[in-house]
């Protein structure tokens, strides 16, 4: 059912074929019509085996069951598309990438190259505003992509000198919204590397951490 919803909503008659026309074998090579996912499971075939094909659907029905599925993408377009499809069936989804550092940067530039345009989708994923710029007094400075203060803000008449601060908007700003999002999310995409370096939240929680805590 699932495969068969998705192609409808996507308009992609491909995944329910696919599914029906394909075999599934178990480790000692005997066809099964049941796969039964219990703890680790290991999904082998060949490129173009419909591997991902089987991933999608599966991910919509165990979603629809109240389960919370995480997939790894490899770029920040199949982060975006992932997260695109699952919304389109109305699942709760989000893609989680880093909003601080170098590397948020060189893909606002990349993706501000692409076509001058940038794609509703990944501009809210990678060029969000940063909510202090309106306090900024000096029009010619900007707070530039990836090196908002979130973490860094000191307090000008704190008694203890350096000591940094989080930001008051953290939770209502466009670019830390991601963060919110994932504790409702059903879906998360993030990148292998994200999954072990990314932290999250006001607390700067791990998310490999929070994955295994509370992803199923």
């Amino acid at each position: 059912d699932a495969a068969r919803d998705m192609d409808i909503a996507t308009k992609q008659e491909y995944r329910f074929k696919v599914l029906c026309s394909s075999k599934f074998l178990n480790c000692t090579g005997q066809e099964v019509v049941n796969i039964h996912i219990d703890g680790l499971v290991n999904l082998l075939g060949q490129v173009g085996a419909g591997k991902s094909t089987f991933s999608e659907p599966l991910a919509l029905a165990l979603s629809r069951k109240g389960y919370r599925v995480l997939f790894l993408e490899q770029t920040i377009p199949k982060i975006h598309e992932k997260v695109k499809l699952f919304k389109k069936m109305g699942v709760r989804a989000v893609g989680i990438i880093s909003h601080l550092g170098e590397s948020r940067r060189k893909h606002a530039e990349a993706l501000s190259r692409g076509n001058g345009f940038p794609n509703s989708g990944m501009s809210e994923m990678i060029e969000t505003g940063c909510p202090l710029q309106a306090f900024v007094t000096q029009s010619e400075k900007v707070i530039p992509i990836g090196q908002e203060p979130c973490f860094s803000l000191i307090k000008s008449n704190d008694g203890e000198k350096n000591r940094n601060y989080v930001c008051p908007f953290y939770g209502n700003c466009p670019t830390t919204q991601k963060d919110t999002d994932l504790l409702g999310a059903s879906v998360v995409v993030t990148t292998p590397a994200g999954l072990g370096a990314l932290r999250f939240g006001a607390d700067r929680e791990l998310l490999l951490k929070y994955v295994i805590s509370d992803i199923d």
